[in-house]
Parts: structure tokens; sequence; C-alpha cells
């Protein structure tokens, strides 16, 4: 039953796997310059790192709700892997179509974006080990 169960859950998250990883190559060829993207989208600094902060929280939370439901440990840390490196590549493609120009001066940036995803991505997970509440337990009361 465990078997058919991992093998469920891993055909579940094949789909995720081939979009994050359809979205690095294009990523990627658009750094190399074999897919021309720059300039597509001039998105400022304060927007891209926005966009990165949303993004690790909204993928830290949905890897939350997953975890919950895979039982084995192996599988938690693949689809861990697959929450943590498939999202960004959002980000670094949205960079790849920014001004070339941009991209020139501020090196960087998608490093930084990937820091940012980083700690939004943690914070969810910090606050997911915590114990869960007793049924008819009262909440804390702050007075």
């Amino acid at each position: 039953m465990t078997e058919r169960t991992s093998s469920d859950l891993l055909l579940r998250h094949l789909g995720l796997l081939a979009a994050w990883s359809v979205v690095w190559v294009v990523a990627i060829f658009a750094l190399v310059g074999w897919i021309p993207l720059a300039g597509a989208l001039p998105l400022s600094l304060y927007q891209l790192y926005a966009a990165a902060s949303v993004l690790g929280w909204i993928a830290g939370n949905l890897y939350l709700l997953r975890k919950r439901s895979i039982p084995l440990a192996a599988l938690q840390r693949r689809m861990l892997s697959l929450y943590l490196l498939g999202p960004p590549s959002a980000l670094f493609l949205v960079r790849g179509m920014a001004p070339r120009q941009d991209q020139l001066e501020a090196p960087l940036v998608p490093l930084f974006a990937f820091l940012v995803y980083l700690v939004f991505f943690a914070v969810p997970l910090s606050f997911g080990r915590v114990p869960p509440r007793r049924p008819g337990a009262r909440p804390d009361r702050m007075g």
C-alpha cells in the first residue's frame, strides 16, 4: 500500500515538475542568448523582490500542505526540492526579460531575489513545526 501511495504522489507532482523544468530551460536559454527576451518586461527591482517574497510564501505554504499527505520522509525531501527549486525559475525568467542594460548594471539581482524567496519559503516551514492544538483546548488569551 505504501508503494502505491508513493507512486500516486509522485504522479501528482509530475506535471508540476515538468512545468518548472520548462521554465528553467527557457530561463537558461534566455541567459545564454538563444531566446531574445531582454527588454520584453521592464520590471523594477522592487517589483521583482515583491514577486520573490509572494512566490516564496506561497510555495512554502503549499509544501506544508502537501507534506502532511506524504507518508515517507524520502518523498518529503523530493517534494521539498521540487517546491524549493522550482518556483525560482520564474524569477530568473522574469529577470532575463529586463532590459539588457539593467541586467548588466546589477548582475547579482537574480541571486538576491532567490535569497528573498528562500527567506519567505522558510517562514511557513518554521511555523509548521508547531504541534497541533488539542481538541477542546481554549486559545491563549493575551491580557
